[in-house]
C-alpha cells in the first residue's frame, strides 16, 4: 500500500504504510498500482488521466453540494469505474444526479480505543462539559458560528452550569463570552479520553457524508446532538441514539442541547442506544469490507480481459 501526498501536506497521525510525496497531484505524479483509489473529485481526475483501468473512486463527501464548479464535480462522477461510498445518504445522492451504482462501505472505529469510561452520577446543579470541534470558522460548513449563536442561547436559558471543551484543530478559538477551555489532542486515544469525559457532544456540519466524531463520542457512551448534515442518519434516530437538530439553525441546535442537559433520562437513554449503535462499525468490519471489495474489483477487471 502507498499514500501519495502533495510536499506540504500535513500528517497529523502515525500512518504504517509508504508515504511518497509529489509537488502536486496530477497525472505525472500517479504511481501504477493495481488499485488506484481517489476520494475527491481533483484527486479523481488526476487518477482517471493516469491510470483510467486501475481507477477506483471513494466517496466520502458529495462534492456537488459545495464546490463552485458543481456541474464539472457532476461530470466526473459519470465516468464508469467502479465506486464506494461511505454512506446511504451519498449513495442516494450519486444515483440521481448521474445513475451511478456503487458500494457502501462504512468507516469503522478502534473500539479498543473508543470505549465507554465509567461515569460518576451527575447531580443537579453540577458543571456539564460540552464537547465541540471547533474547525476553522472560515470553513462555513461546519457550522462554528451556527455553534456559538446556539451557545449564547444556551447560555441565558441553561438551568445547570456548562463549560464548552473546544476540540482546535488547527487554531486555538476563544470566544471570551463562553466559559470554555481548548484542547489539541495529538492521538486517537487523547482524543477518545475527551469524548469519554464529557457529558454532551456537539456537531454543527451543514453537510457531511458519513461524519466520524458523533459516532465516536457514542461509542465512547457519550449522549450526541448533530445536526441533521445528511450522511449521520446512517447511525442517528432521533432521540433514541441521537438528537438530531436543524442545520444552520442555532435555535434549534440549542434547543437539542437544552434538551439533553435538562433531561438525564434522555441523556443516559441516548447514551445507552448510542454504544449499541457504535459496536456496529468496527475497524475490523471495514477492513475486510474493503479488502473484499477490492478483490472483486480485480477479479471482475481479470475476468473481463480473458
Amino acid at each position: 500500500m502507498e499514500i501519495v501526498i502533495p510536499n506540504n501536506a500535513p500528517i497529523h497521525y502515525p500512518i504504517p504504510c509508504k508515504i511518497t510525496r509529489v509537488p502536486e497531484i496530477s497525472r505525472q505524479y500517479i504511481p501504477q498500482g493495481d488499485i488506484i483509489l481517489a476520494n475527491y473529485y481533483k484527486t479523481f481526475e488526476a487518477c482517471y488521466e493516469a491510470w483510467p483501468q486501475q481507477c477506483v473512486r471513494y466517496t466520502m463527501g458529495y462534492e456537488p453540494h459545495y464546490v463552485p464548479d458543481k456541474e464539472y464535480a457532476i461530470s466526473l462522477y459519470q465516468k464508469k469505474v467502479p465506486t464506494i461510498t461511505i454512506s446511504r445518504w451519498l449513495q442516494n445522492n450519486l444515483w440521481k444526479d448521474t445513475a451511478q451504482i456503487s458500494t457502501i462501505i462504512s468507516p469503522g472505529l478502534d473500539l479498543n480505543i473508543y470505549k465507554p469510561r465509567e461515569k460518576k452520577s451527575i447531580r443537579p446543579r453540577e458543571m456539564r462539559k460540552i464537547l465541540y470541534i471547533a474547525r476553522n470558522p472560515a470553513a462555513q460548513i461546519k457550522g462554528y458560528h451556527d455553534f456559538i449563536e446556539s451557545m449564547e442561547i444556551v447560555k441565558r436559558k441553561s438551568k445547570v452550569p456548562f463549560k464548552v471543551f473546544f476540540i482546535c484543530p488547527e487554531k486555538n478559538i476563544i470566544p471570551t463570552h463562553i466559559p470554555h477551555k481548548c484542547f489539541r489532542p495529538v492521538s486517537e486515544h487523547a482524543m477518545a479520553d475527551l469524548y469519554q469525559k464529557a457529558d454532551l457532544f456537539v456537531s454543527t456540519s451543514w453537510v457531511e457524508g458519513f461524519s466520524l466524531p458523533p459516532l465516536e463520542a457514542m461509542a465512547c457512551g457519550t449522549p450526541v446532538v448533530t445536526t441533521n448534515s445528511g450522511g449521520v442518519t446512517d447511525f442517528c434516530i432521533q432521540k433514541r441514539t441521537a438528537v438530531l437538530v436543524k442545520k444552520q439553525n442555532p435555535q434549534s441546535i440549542a434547543n437539542g442541547i437544552l434538551s439533553v442537559l435538562h433531561n438525564q433520562k434522555l441523556a443516559n437513554q441516548l447514551a445507552f442506544h448510542g454504544l449499541q449503535m457504535a459496536q456496529k462499525f468496527s475497524l475490523e468490519q471495514f477492513t475486510q469490507s474493503m479488502i473484499r471489495t477490492f478483490q472483486e474489483i480485480i477479479a471482475t477487471r481479470q475476468s473481463a480481459n480473458y
